[in-house]
């Protein structure tokens, strides 16, 4: 598990703020992601996982997927499949003379090292941006802003999903610091794929937002999954 500081931030990574969270995370739907072989599934490593999440492109395998020599050959990739930006969008209206504000989540999936053994990554986008200029009000807008995101997996096409690790985003204080942000990321823990069985792999995320004043409570949002891929 990694090491995160006081704050709870994970050290050398700009952009995920989240807290790590139990993997009984509830289960949701999603689409899936390609296969492998080993005959469980486990976490990964501390060291794979701190490599995952200081890349955004360059990943390193998880300590089961590397072998026992001084230099490890490069981590190889399929490419990440994501759902398209348009699809997980809403406008927020915000109480009061604060700026509406459009925000976007994306999840996307991906298998790495596609010659046995591999291993899986997922992680949620989040994107934001006012809808009004000049900005007026510039108090707080956002009570909570929390990013629930999942590592799912199925044994079929059309099965049903299993949630293998899931980790949980606090970007409360991103979204009330700045009127508009891209590419904040929040990664569910990596996990080895079985060599095996034959499963489809996903991303799905829960969103939950209180917005400030409005004394409606916390408002819930299912992201659309990843897309399939196997």
């Amino acid at each position: 598990m990694i090491a995160e500081g006081a704050d709870g931030t994970v050290p050398g990574i700009r952009s995920l703020t989240g807290r790590e969270t139990s993997d009984t995370a509830p289960h949701f739907s999603g689409d899936s992601m390609r296969r492998s072989r080993t005959t469980s599934l486990k976490l990964s490593t501390a060291a794979a996982t701190l490599a995952l999440l200081t890349s955004g492109i360059a990943f390193a395998a998880p300590a089961s997927a590397t072998t026992a020599t001084a230099t490890p050959a490069p981590a190889r990739a399929w490419p990440e499949q994501c759902k398209s930006d348009g699809v997980n969008s809403r406008q927020v209206d915000l109480p009061g003379t604060r700026p509406t504000t459009w925000i976007t989540g994306k999840n996307c999936v991906q298998l790495h090292q596609p010659q046995a053994p591999a291993w899986v990554s997922g992680r949620t986008a989040i994107d934001w941006d006012t809808m009004e200029e000049p900005i007026t009000d510039r108090s707080k807008r956002f009570t909570s802003f929390k990013v629930t995101t999942r590592l799912e997996s199925r044994p079929s096409q059309t099965g049903t999903d299993t949630v293998q690790s899931s980790r949980t985003c606090d970007f409360t204080a991103n979204l009330n610091a700045d009127f508009s942000g891209m590419n904040l990321y929040c990664y569910a823990l990596p996990v080895d794929n079985p060599v095996d069985t034959i499963l489809w792999w996903s991303t799905d995320a829960t969103i939950v937002y209180d917005l400030e004043g409005d004394t409606q409570g916390p408002i819930t949002w299912e992201l659309e999954g990843s897309p399939q891929q196997v």
